[in-house]
């Protein structure tokens, strides 16, 4: 399964020193229609 844009969004972030909750938030601040329980649940797989 392909990784969703948010979720490969707060991978990269987090690439780049930000923390997993800073990452989360400033990609979910972003774009208003993310879920965050569903973008959580994505990252499990990676993370």
């Amino acid at each position: 399964m392909a990784k969703s844009k948010a979720a490969s969004k707060v991978l990269k972030l987090m690439d780049k020193d930000y923390s997993y909750q800073k990452a989360l938030k400033s990609v979910l601040k972003s774009d208003k229609r993310l879920s965050k329980s569903k973008l959580e649940k994505e990252l499990d797989n990676y993370i």
